[in-house]
Protein backbone atom coordinates (compact mmCIF):
# COMPACT_ATOMS: atom_id res chain seq x y z
CA UNK A 1 0.00 0.00 0.00
CA UNK A 2 1.24 3.52 -0.76
CA UNK A 3 2.94 5.08 2.27
CA UNK A 4 4.18 8.59 3.11
CA UNK A 5 6.74 9.40 5.81
CA UNK A 6 5.92 12.55 7.82
CA UNK A 7 7.68 14.03 10.86
CA UNK A 8 5.90 14.28 14.20
CA UNK A 9 3.75 15.95 15.38
CA UNK A 10 2.40 16.32 11.84
CA UNK A 11 2.00 12.56 11.22
CA UNK A 12 -0.30 12.27 14.24
CA UNK A 13 -2.12 15.46 13.27
CA UNK A 14 -2.93 13.99 9.83
CA UNK A 15 -4.27 10.65 11.07
CA UNK A 16 -6.35 12.35 13.76
CA UNK A 17 -7.97 14.58 11.13
CA UNK A 18 -6.48 17.81 12.51
CA UNK A 19 -4.04 18.54 9.68
CA UNK A 20 -5.84 18.34 6.33
CA UNK A 21 -2.93 19.42 4.13
CA UNK A 22 0.62 18.08 3.92
CA UNK A 23 3.12 20.34 2.14
CA UNK A 24 5.52 18.78 -0.36
CA UNK A 25 7.78 20.18 -3.08
CA UNK A 26 6.69 17.39 -5.44
CA UNK A 27 3.46 15.95 -6.75
CA UNK A 28 2.14 12.55 -7.79
CA UNK A 29 -0.72 11.27 -9.93
CA UNK A 30 -1.69 8.80 -7.20
CA UNK A 31 -4.98 9.34 -5.34
CA UNK A 32 -6.40 7.00 -2.75
CA UNK A 33 -5.51 5.52 0.63
CA UNK A 34 -2.05 6.31 2.00
CA UNK A 35 -0.51 4.80 5.11
CA UNK A 36 1.03 7.54 7.25
CA UNK A 37 4.47 6.67 8.62
CA UNK A 38 6.02 8.78 11.37
CA UNK A 39 9.69 9.52 10.79
CA UNK A 40 12.28 8.58 13.39
CA UNK A 41 12.82 12.26 14.22
CA UNK A 42 10.38 15.07 14.97
CA UNK A 43 10.10 18.57 13.60
CA UNK A 44 12.48 20.99 15.33
CA UNK A 45 10.39 23.42 17.37
CA UNK A 46 12.67 26.28 16.27
CA UNK A 47 11.70 25.68 12.62
CA UNK A 48 7.97 26.15 13.19
CA UNK A 49 6.57 29.45 11.92
CA UNK A 50 5.32 31.76 14.65
CA UNK A 51 1.75 31.76 13.31
CA UNK A 52 1.72 27.94 13.39
CA UNK A 53 3.18 27.66 16.87
CA UNK A 54 -0.19 27.63 18.72
CA UNK A 55 -1.45 24.94 16.32
CA UNK A 56 1.55 22.73 17.09
CA UNK A 57 1.16 23.33 20.81
CA UNK A 58 -2.47 22.22 20.47
CA UNK A 59 -1.62 19.10 18.44
CA UNK A 60 1.04 18.07 20.92
CA UNK A 61 -1.28 18.65 23.88
CA UNK A 62 -4.00 16.53 22.32
CA UNK A 63 -1.74 13.53 21.70
CA UNK A 64 0.53 13.66 24.73
CA UNK A 65 -0.56 11.60 27.74
CA UNK A 66 2.57 12.49 29.69
CA UNK A 67 2.54 14.75 32.75
CA UNK A 68 5.38 16.68 31.07
CA UNK A 69 3.06 17.77 28.26
CA UNK A 70 2.94 21.14 26.58
CA UNK A 71 0.93 23.69 28.51
CA UNK A 72 -2.49 24.29 27.02
CA UNK A 73 -2.26 26.86 24.22
CA UNK A 74 -5.02 28.88 25.86
CA UNK A 75 -2.45 29.83 28.50
CA UNK A 76 -0.32 31.39 25.76
CA UNK A 77 -2.92 32.61 23.28
CA UNK A 78 -6.39 34.08 23.59
CA UNK A 79 -9.19 34.97 21.23
CA UNK A 80 -9.97 38.65 20.76
CA UNK A 81 -13.06 38.58 18.59
CA UNK A 82 -12.11 36.37 15.64
CA UNK A 83 -8.37 36.95 16.07
CA UNK A 84 -5.96 34.70 17.97
CA UNK A 85 -3.51 36.90 19.87
CA UNK A 86 -0.63 36.26 22.21
CA UNK A 87 -1.42 36.29 25.92
CA UNK A 88 1.14 38.83 27.07
CA UNK A 89 1.55 37.13 30.43
CA UNK A 90 3.99 34.88 28.51
CA UNK A 91 6.58 35.96 25.97
CA UNK A 92 7.10 34.07 22.72
CA UNK A 93 10.55 33.10 24.05
CA UNK A 94 9.02 31.62 27.22
CA UNK A 95 6.62 29.59 25.11
CA UNK A 96 9.41 28.29 22.88
CA UNK A 97 11.59 27.46 25.89
CA UNK A 98 8.71 25.47 27.38
CA UNK A 99 8.27 23.64 24.08
CA UNK A 100 12.00 22.87 23.86
CA UNK A 101 11.71 20.92 27.12
CA UNK A 102 9.39 18.45 25.42
CA UNK A 103 10.69 18.72 21.85
CA UNK A 104 10.98 14.95 21.68
CA UNK A 105 7.15 14.89 21.56
CA UNK A 106 6.98 12.34 24.35
CA UNK A 107 3.99 10.07 23.87
CA UNK A 108 3.91 10.28 20.06
CA UNK A 109 4.98 7.22 18.05
CA UNK A 110 8.16 7.39 15.94
CA UNK A 111 9.37 5.06 13.16
CA UNK A 112 5.86 3.68 12.97
CA UNK A 113 2.89 3.26 10.66
CA UNK A 114 0.47 5.40 12.68
CA UNK A 115 -2.63 5.35 10.51
CA UNK A 116 -4.13 5.89 7.11
CA UNK A 117 -5.65 8.83 5.24
CA UNK A 118 -7.27 9.20 1.85
CA UNK A 119 -5.30 11.42 -0.54
CA UNK A 120 -8.07 13.17 -2.46
CA UNK A 121 -6.25 16.00 -4.23
CA UNK A 122 -2.93 17.71 -4.75
CA UNK A 123 -3.14 21.41 -5.53
CA UNK A 124 -1.23 24.64 -5.14
CA UNK A 125 -2.93 27.44 -3.25
CA UNK A 126 -5.04 25.31 -0.90
CA UNK A 127 -7.29 27.17 1.50
CA UNK A 128 -5.98 25.61 4.71
CA UNK A 129 -4.26 26.96 7.81
CA UNK A 130 -1.60 24.28 7.16
CA UNK A 131 -0.81 25.28 3.55
CA UNK A 132 2.69 26.68 2.93
CA UNK A 133 3.43 28.95 -0.03
CA UNK A 134 5.29 27.56 -3.05
CA UNK A 135 4.38 23.95 -2.20
CA UNK A 136 2.10 21.24 -3.47
CA UNK A 137 -0.71 20.82 -0.95
CA UNK A 138 -1.64 17.17 -0.45
CA UNK A 139 -5.26 17.19 0.75
CA UNK A 140 -6.19 14.26 3.03
CA UNK A 141 -9.65 13.13 4.19
CA UNK A 142 -10.93 11.09 6.00
CA UNK A 143 -8.24 9.71 8.26
CA UNK A 144 -7.82 6.95 10.82
CA UNK A 145 -5.32 6.66 13.64
CA UNK A 146 -4.34 3.07 14.43
CA UNK A 147 -4.90 2.21 18.09
CA UNK A 148 -1.71 0.13 17.97
CA UNK A 149 0.86 1.57 15.52
CA UNK A 150 3.23 -0.76 13.68
CA UNK A 151 6.67 0.16 15.10
CA UNK A 152 10.28 -0.19 13.96
CA UNK A 153 9.58 0.67 10.34
CA UNK A 154 12.21 2.65 8.44
CA UNK A 155 10.80 5.45 6.32
CA UNK A 156 11.67 6.44 2.80
CA UNK A 157 11.55 9.53 0.65
CA UNK A 158 8.57 10.16 -1.62
CA UNK A 159 5.66 7.69 -1.78
CA UNK A 160 6.74 4.14 -1.04
CA UNK A 161 5.05 0.76 -0.80
CA UNK A 162 4.48 -1.01 2.52
CA UNK A 163 3.03 -4.53 2.43
CA UNK A 164 -0.21 -4.42 4.45
CA UNK A 165 0.27 -8.05 5.50
CA UNK A 166 3.13 -6.79 7.70
CA UNK A 167 0.74 -4.66 9.77
CA UNK A 168 -0.13 -5.99 13.22
CA UNK A 169 -3.52 -7.68 13.55
CA UNK A 170 -5.15 -4.68 15.25
CA UNK A 171 -4.00 -2.19 12.60
CA UNK A 172 -4.97 -4.56 9.77
CA UNK A 173 -8.50 -4.96 11.20
CA UNK A 174 -8.88 -1.18 11.59
CA UNK A 175 -7.63 -0.63 8.04
CA UNK A 176 -10.06 -3.21 6.65
CA UNK A 177 -13.01 -1.66 8.52
CA UNK A 178 -11.98 1.87 7.41
CA UNK A 179 -11.99 0.99 3.72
Amino acid sequence: MKTLTVKQPFASAIVHGIKDVENRNWSTDYRGPVLIHSAKTGTNIGEIRDDRFPLIMDVSQNFNDSEAAFKKPSLYYKMEGDILTQNHDFTEMEMREEAMLVQNYEGLPFSAIVGVANLVAIVKGADSKWAESNCYHWHFEPALSFSLPEFEINGKLRLWDFPTEKLNKSALQELTAWR
